[in-house]
């Protein structure tokens, strides 16, 4: 055999093994991640459900983590908060000291969110877990809850334009709710006690439009997924 031609032929095998070799990289690379994003969230709930009747946090743990990778690429944030709210309490359940490093985690993705929707629901849920836990996360809880409060209610006229069933499965009905606001704001103006500014924003949003918006009573809106009280 000609040198030349032994040289084109070993080059030619060389690239067809780096072909063979990256392909079956982004297989196992892609695999995992198409198991639970071709599951669907009714699935995944169930089977956390199901870890939880049977005492397996650290079952449950696993199955919500791929419930928030999941929402995280679609983007469907109701999904992914109500499972950082269990996943917070699977970690209480485990182990009080793994709570706080699962509650800086969240902190942690409010602060990079730009989405100002996101961010608000993000920081009551913050708000509720601190109010929840106590002491169990800082001698200062009730300062931080207020805090995340407060952040929670930054932009009032963003929640009350963004629809609660957005945020749906965080979201659950309360008693009479079809007489409320179907709106964020009221959901996260209650959940955080920020009646005032629930109110307040209400009446901007009401001279604004011309309308009185209808009847909303905070004490028994929309509520957040309870998952996180202690």
């Amino acid at each position: 055999m000609k040198p030349v031609l032994f040289i084109r032929i070993s080059y030619l095998i060389i690239m067809i093994m780096k072909t063979f070799f990256i392909s079956l990289i982004l297989a196992l690379a892609i695999s995992p991640m198409s198991a639970w994003a071709q599951k669907t969230y009714s699935t995944l709930w169930k089977q956390v459900t199901e870890a939880g009747n049977k005492d397996l946090p650290k079952t449950q743990l696993q199955l919500l983590s791929q419930i928030m990778d999941k929402a995280r690429l679609e983007q469907a944030y109701g999904q992914m908060m109500k499972a950082e709210v269990m996943a917070m309490k699977c970690h209480y359940e485990i182990s009080a000291d793994s709570l706080k490093p699962a509650v800086d985690r969240l902190e942690a993705k409010m602060a990079a969110t730009d989405d100002e929707v996101a961010r608000a629901v993000m920081a009551a849920v913050l708000a509720k877990t601190y109010s929840s836990y106590g002491n169990t996360l800082s001698k200062e809880w009730q300062q931080t809850a207020r805090l995340f409060a407060k952040e929670a209610m930054k932009s009032p006229e963003i929640l009350a334009k963004t629809k609660a069933d957005d945020y749906k499965p965080l979201v659950v009905e309360g008693y009479n709710a079809s007489v409320f606001a179907e709106d964020l704001l009221s959901v996260v103006g209650y959940e955080t006690g920020e009646f005032v500014a629930m109110s307040r924003a209400y009446r901007l949003c009401a001279s604004d439009t011309g309308k009185n918006g209808g009847k909303r009573r905070a004490d028994e809106s929309k509520t957040l997924t309870r998952g996180h009280t202690a």
